[in-house]
């Protein structure tokens, strides 16, 4: 069986947990960076890598590969858009591991119409030490419409500690991933404290409030949810409450630009789609907008 070629955009927590997985399965994928770096040393549960890699920065450098992953956060799509142009063909697979449920309409004008554009929801609980430096927590999976180019994913990953789920219900799990999402980074943004703050029985009652109004939603976007779930998600995430930070709080506490489009106000707009009141969203969606950080005042570019 032919080798895939593969091109990785975006080695941060997650692109460079999924750089180590591909390593691990045999494949050496191109990576795509800011600020290259010359190993990638990544360590989970059971295993750990420590390799030489190449890096490209520039996208005239690039050639198309079998399968693209941009592992970007969505804040950073355009600053990639010529890199996934040059890094894709006719045939390619491009798979998207970001947050959000409207991931192939981010890149279905960047692209063209005979590239496979695959959506990723990404559960993989990892962090980014150094360039090229990432710890990964636990279980890692990526969930995406079942098919062909599920299939192509899942054997570039066979045999690494990286989990392909294929499922025909894509979009149940989107919103799964986005109940998630909105209730927790939206109030970790505001608070700026990581899930520590779920101990707090105030705090759980407006993760349950925020959460059952995005199920709400999702209900109505044609997503199987049940009607416990939000109910299930803040037991769950009081009980095992602990010191993580998510992605957009860290993003906000170092000044940088946060995926509140992509994780609050997409439930803002879909919701007014549909003629559903969301008001506990709706305000936390105005505080996150209101405190992003104006043109000109950015202390740090994160990563990719």
């Amino acid at each position: 069986m032919t080798s895939s070629s593969v091109t990785l955009i975006g080695p941060g927590s997650i692109g460079g947990a999924l750089a180590a997985g591909l390593v691990e399965a045999g494949h050496m994928p191109t990576i795509v960076v800011r600020t290259p770096f010359d190993r990638l040393q990544v360590e989970w549960p059971d295993g750990s890598v420590n390799v030489d890699v190449a890096c490209v920065a520039d996208a005239d450098d690039l050639d198309p590969a079998d399968i693209v992953i941009v592992a970007t956060k969505a804040t950073q799509n355009d600053a990639i858009a010529a890199h996934v142009r040059a890094a894709t063909g006719p045939g390619s697979i491009l798979i998207v591991a970001q947050n959000g449920i409207d991931l192939v309409d981010r890149f279905a004008g960047v692209v063209a119409q005979d590239v496979h554009i695959l959506p990723a929801v990404v559960m993989l609980p990892a962090s980014r030490t150094g360039p090229g430096q990432i710890k990964v927590g636990g279980m890692s999976r990526l969930i995406v419409p079942a098919g062909e180019a599920a299939d192509a994913m899942a054997a570039v990953f066979d045999g690494s500690f990286v989990e392909i789920e294929a499922t025909e219900d894509w979009l149940s799990s989107a919103w799964f991933k986005l109940i998630i999402n909105a209730a927790s980074g939206g109030i970790g943004v505001l608070i700026r404290r990581g899930t520590e703050a779920y101990t707090d029985p105030d705090v759980q009652a407006l993760l349950q409030t925020l959460m059952e109004e995005v199920a709400e939603v999702g209900r109505a976007e044609g997503a199987t949810i049940e009607e416990d779930l939000p109910s299930r998600l803040v037991r769950n995430m009081a009980g095992n409450a602990g010191s993580h930070m998510a992605s957009i709080v860290v993003d906000r506490i170092n000044g940088v630009p946060t995926e509140w489009r992509e994780r609050n106000e997409v439930v803002v707009r879909v919701a007014e789609k549909h003629g559903i009141d969301v008001p506990l969203n709706r305000a936390v969606t105005t505080l996150i907008r209101m405190g992003e950080p104006a043109e000109g005042f950015l202390t740090e570019v994160a990563p990719y």
